[in-house]
């Protein structure tokens, strides 16, 4: 019986041991290259959030200040607030009016293509409370219409 020549089975066992690491090669790329995108994507939808929530703490300190001085406040600008900053302006929609239009923007992440920014609208009539369960005269805001504008 003849005897197998060892010096082939070696060349085509190397040839199999290369083709399966370079598989293996391949899907490790194929998997950190997935990976790597939905980690990305992940903390695009984290910004997202963060930036809509900045943008109602915004309507939030518009109502507060409006509440405080409703001839005077006018908003506030670039209020930091976490790791993200917010602005919020504060219009009359007409002379005289009761009627106040809030924008509310919100600013999460750094400028530029990683960070987000959100913002609300608000229009709020303001009632003044009065009666016997009231002592001093205050504003009662309440919200006519709510939206989001300008989605990034």
């Amino acid at each position: 019986m003849p005897v197998p020549r060892m010096g082939s089975k070696k060349g085509s066992s190397t040839l199999v041991a290369l083709i399966v690491i370079f598989v293996m090669a391949t899907l490790a790329t194929a998997l950190y290259s997935r990976l790597t995108n939905r980690m990305k994507l992940l903390r695009q939808r984290e910004r997202s959030l963060a930036a809509f929530n900045l943008a109602e703490s915004a309507i939030s300190a518009g109502l507060s200040g409006l509440l405080k001085a409703p001839e005077s406040y006018r908003g506030e600008e670039n209020t930091r607030l976490g790791t993200g900053t917010f602005s919020v302006s504060c219009e009359r929609t007409e002379s005289g009016s009761k009627t106040w239009e809030l924008t509310g923007t919100g600013s999460a992440g750094s400028e530029g293509s990683t960070g987000r920014s959100r913002s609300i609208r608000v229009t709020v009539e303001l009632e003044k409370m009065t009666g016997k369960q009231v002592a001093n005269p205050t504003w009662r805001p309440v919200i006519i219409s709510w939206q989001e504008i300008d989605a990034q």
